[in-house]
């Protein structure tokens, strides 16, 4: 692992003013740049900047390090040459404590072995004669769009589903009727995650099979005795409903869940009369 080393740089005029700037972030996400040719990538910061990115620069790896660990950037650009450690290093460096993008600036070509090492140390891009500004802000800017999609879909996928008087939180991998828990299989678990993300829509009995056995056709009774196993623990307490209430077959398709509302609470009766 690079071991971070003290060098001592010029700092540029606008140095602590880029710093200041990453703290408060822009629309773009906070952008560190690390180069020892600050002249030569003063393009690529005024790129940066005009496409929303806060922008802070490190001279070495050293100071890209402390940053880091004070910033926490959004996307960093990294030059190959650093004048304490290469940018090969110091990219495995944030790789193993963040999934920023990041992307390799060199001077000279970037040839197949040297793309091969970037790849390899969790670089996400690689940009010969110094990178084009408008391409390697574009670059990041694409990056980050994807990862945040990515979160937004983690967090959809892992907030709680609710369907009538079921509830799912797939984080706690808890399974509720009517607020009550009710223990399921793995796999019992599975499909009715299924059902309540496909709520009122029949699915077929191949597209359960695709979801939960990845494809592979188990026994032929063993996708109905999943369900009917499901329908008897979802049987709510109460004596009114059966226990195929929630999820009903659809003859020569497959199943659906029902879309069974919340039942009030029952009103208790009271006596008008206030005397003896």
């Amino acid at each position: 692992m690079m071991r971070p080393t003290r060098c001592p740089s010029q700092v540029p005029p606008d140095h602590t003013e880029d710093t200041m700037e990453l703290g408060r972030g822009g629309q773009g996400g906070r952008c560190l740049l690390v180069t020892r040719h600050v002249t030569e990538r003063q393009r690529l910061a005024d790129r940066l900047r005009l496409d929303g990115f806060a922008v802070a620069i490190a001279l070495n790896a050293s100071e890209a390090q402390t940053m880091h660990q004070r910033w926490g950037p959004d996307a960093l650009a990294v030059d190959v040459d650093l004048p304490d450690a290469s940018g090969i290093d110091l990219c495995r460096w944030v790789r193993s404590r963040s999934a920023a993008p990041l992307v390799l600036l060199t001077e000279g070509d970037a040839g197949r072995d040297l793309l091969l090492t970037a790849l390899a140390a969790g670089a996400d891009d690689v940009f010969a004669g110094g990178g084009d500004p408008e391409l390697v802000s574009t670059r990041l800017a694409a990056l980050l769009q994807r990862m945040e999609k990515v979160r937004e879909a983690t967090a959809a996928s892992a907030r709680p589903l609710r369907a009538g008087r079921l509830t799912i939180d797939v984080a706690r991998y808890e399974a509720r009727v009517d607020g009550r828990p009710i223990r399921l299989t793995p796999k019992e678990f599975e499909l009715l995650r299924l059902f309540m993300s496909h709520q009122g829509e029949a699915i077929r009995r191949s597209a359960i099979i695709d979801a939960l056995w990845d494809g592979e056709v188990p026994a032929s009774n063993v996708l109905a005795r999943q369900v009917r196993s499901l329908r008897h623990k979802l049987q709510p307490e109460s004596t009114e409903h059966r226990p195929s209430t929630f999820i009903e077959t659809v003859p020569r398709v497959g199943y659906r869940l029902r879309d069974v509302p919340v039942q009030p609470a029952p009103h208790s009766s009271t006596d008008s009369r206030d005397g003896p």
